[in-house]
């Protein structure tokens, strides 16, 4: 008599939750239908641009997880309520997104994307990325122009994946940059090949091309290089020239200034500083026991338990007086890099292009001036470059055509006739003046040679 109680209490307490649950239920589902009332079903066509259906284009109603694909006809079906927003996206192709309207169909075109179809060149032709196996990086000629950079070697620096730039002298007009693709793989030459339209190991390489006359630049990193053989095994560089194209003559001209300067110069020590630490030095050529005394009186008379007496190389009063700097005749204070380092020396390039043509010959020609100084003052005139390229191709029937690609430079190069002006700074004393206080050159270090006098 005692569970019946029981049994019928949780019996109820059963049904009275299911009860409850299938309520709620009922509640829920009938929020679901009244808000699906707003949907509609959306239908449409996708295909691409010959107007042949795309099969498993995804569709996705933006902002949420509701999407479908096309199937075999290019068709689908999907709710959506004016206003949504639906996503069409397909591999190879570029995505686009259209807004629902008042009508139930949406149709699309879809067009491929700008970076399957770009064109790359390679050892034997040109191909399209979405076909490419191999390793090939590529960079426009538009992105070289951006670079102030005389060198075209060294322009392509940070520009290009897996290409390494090292840049051994900046002389101007005799800058050395080595060009590594993927490290190196062989002794003595480890250079790349450069190949400048279809023509390895062109006069001057890379260095000397005018970024306004490349279409574009590709480095060949494995197979890909392998039709140029054992001379590939550093790796390709192939670069194309701009050519014309038919219609109207085109006249461009591209004008960009710049400045250099050095990265970082040595700190060096002043007069009075280089003085006394020769007679530093010389304290610590005695004897460790003799240190301490020899140093106390360091830059005066020193006499040596032997009865020596060794005077400073440098004595004190003529450290102080260099230090003060108020006698520039007797005790010179030079910073020599500060007399003789010119900053931001100028660096300029203008290039004429023209261009155009007909449908059976179109022409380019192009006409560059570049000008280089160099940092330091008193130096001579630097590097100035003229270059004029020519590219004509004709068509002289539908089996026959040819290409004429003229190319000339010329280079006025004017340098140091003597000594290396970096060493020379660093070996000069800082007590001996540059320039004297009347405007004279002052002595020099040996052979006549001053580094503020370059010839």
């Amino acid at each position: 008599m005692k569970r019946e109680p029981t049994l019928r209490w949780a019996y109820q307490r059963v049904l009275t939750c299911l009860a409850a649950c299938l309520f709620l239920t009922s509640i829920s589902f009938g929020d679901v239908h009244a808000a699906a009332a707003d949907f509609k079903p959306i239908t449409g066509l996708v295909v691409d641009e010959d107007g042949e259906p795309l099969i498993g284009v995804n569709i996705l109603v933006k902002g949420t997880l509701s999407g479908t694909i096309t199937d075999f006809d290019g068709t689908y079906t999907l709710d959506a309520e004016p206003g949504d927003v639906l996503i069409f996206s397909y591999t190879g192709y570029a995505s686009q997104e259209l807004t629902v309207g008042e009508g139930d169909r949406v149709d699309v075109t879809m067009s491929q994307g700008a970076e399957l179809d770009e064109v790359v060149v390679v050892g034997y032709g040109t191909q399209k990325k979405a076909t490419l196996s191999g390793s090939v990086a590529s960079i426009a000629g538009g992105e070289l122009e951006k670079s102030i950079s005389p060198n075209l070697g060294t322009a392509l620096a940070g520009k290009v994946p897996g290409l390494y730039i090292d840049t051994r002298s900046n002389v101007p007009g005799a800058e050395s940059a080595g060009i590594r693709v993927r490290g190196t793989n062989t002794f003595n030459n480890t250079s790349a090949l450069v190949v400048v339209d279809g023509i390895p190991d062109r006069a001057g390489g890379l260095a000397r091309i005018n970024p306004a006359d490349i279409e574009s630049i590709s480095v060949l990193k494995d197979a890909s290089a392998a039709i140029y053989g054992a001379r590939a095994a550093n790796g390709v560089i192939l670069v194309t020239t701009k050519r014309g194209k038919s219609g109207k003559p085109k006249v461009q001209l591209t004008s960009s200034f710049g400045a250099q300067s050095f990265t970082k110069s040595p700190d060096m020590l002043s007069g009075a500083e280089y003085m006394d630490l020769v007679n530093l030095l010389n304290v610590y050529k005695l004897p460790t026991e003799e240190w301490d005394a020899a140093n106390a009186v360091r830059g005066q008379p020193f006499t040596r338990p032997n009865g020596e007496v060794l005077n400073p190389t440098y004595p004190t009063e003529r450290i102080e007086n260099t230090r003060r700097g108020d006698d520039p005749w007797e005790f010179p204070d030079t910073d020599w890099f500060g007399e003789v380092v010119r900053k931001n020396a100028p660096t300029s390039r203008q290039n004429l292009q023209v261009s155009g043509g007909t449908e059976d010959i179109t022409y380019l020609a192009s006409l560059g001036y570049l000008r280089q100084e160099l940092n330091f003052n008193n130096a001579p005139k630097g590097f100035t470059q003229y270059d004029l390229r020519l590219n004509l191709d004709a068509r002289v029937s539908d089996f026959l055509k040819f290409d004429v690609g003229l190319y000339s430079r010329q280079e006025d190069r004017e340098s140091f006739t003597r000594g290396n002006p970096i060493a020379d700074l660093i070996r000069q004393y800082p007590w001996f003046p540059a320039y004297w206080p009347t405007g004279e050159f002052g002595p020099d270090i040996e052979n006549g040679n001053n580094p503020a006098i370059r010839v």
